[in-house]
């Protein structure tokens, strides 16, 4: 497999290396993509959450918060630019209702590096139960809820570039993905039809080491458990 370089863009008129400024720019507008495209998809149905079964949902709603908790990140990145630029303070200033919105649910960084990015555990190396923060009310466990917090992303990326239109202007051909035929073709299967017959082989391979190792099959109750999932 070749591995293409992994270069950080570069002004699209100048070739010369973003400033500050126009990489937080890049990074509110990439985040914005994301979430449009993901909101776009849930109101696409009156009710998404009655159109879409709930394990697909909860996929969903646990990517959308993601995206929330990266321009989290991104807005606090942005204040490292205010001795700077006097536009950052009075930007975030107009922007701050959605903060303030979003920030309702205080054990979001938590929710994100505990469940959503990591496996269960918290700085200190405790186990964390992920529905333990819903049911204290630190993270939301409503599918409505979340989908607002992933449309109020849109609108505080957007109020953010609105600020400094004359220089997101600028930089917008490389916030942008290339066009899909200028790339090289993926590695992995394309075909729904394709899913099982490859999730078999797999599966056939660690049966057969579960034997040659253990002296076990991949079978019995706790095995059906997980039967629906491996597609067999």
């Amino acid at each position: 497999m070749n591995k293409a370089p992994l270069d950080e863009p570069l002004h699209p008129a100048t070739g010369r290396p973003l400033t500050d400024l126009e990489r937080i720019l890049w990074r509110f507008r990439m985040v914005a993509h994301e979430a449009k495209v993901m909101w776009r998809g849930f109101i696409r149905y009156p009710d998404a959450a009655a159109a879409i079964n709930d394990d697909l949902m909860f996929g969903l709603t646990n990517q959308a918060l993601i995206i929330v908790t990266k321009f989290l990140e991104v807005w606090k990145a942005s204040s490292g630019l205010a001795k700077t630029d006097r536009r950052i303070v009075l930007a975030r200033k107009a922007i701050q209702p959605v903060l303030d919105r979003i920030l309702i649910w205080k054990g979001l960084e938590t929710f994100r590096n505990s469940t959503l990015a990591h496996a269960y555990l918290t700085k200190e190396g405790k186990l964390l139960p992920p529905w333990q923060l819903f049911r204290t009310g630190l993270a939301p466990s409503y599918h409505a809820e979340i989908i607002v917090l992933l449309q109020l992303v849109v609108f505080g990326s957007l109020g953010v570039l609105l600020a400094f239109e004359t220089e997101y202007g600028a930089i917008d051909p490389i916030t942008r993905s290339p066009d899909q035929s200028s790339l090289d073709p993926a590695f992995g299967i394309s075909l729904g039809t394709e899913i099982k017959p490859a999730v078999r082989a797999v599966c056939a391979e660690v049966d057969a080491g579960l034997m040659r190792e253990l002296g076990i099959r991949a079978k019995g109750p706790l095995f059906d458990t997980f039967r629906n999932a491996l597609a067999l």
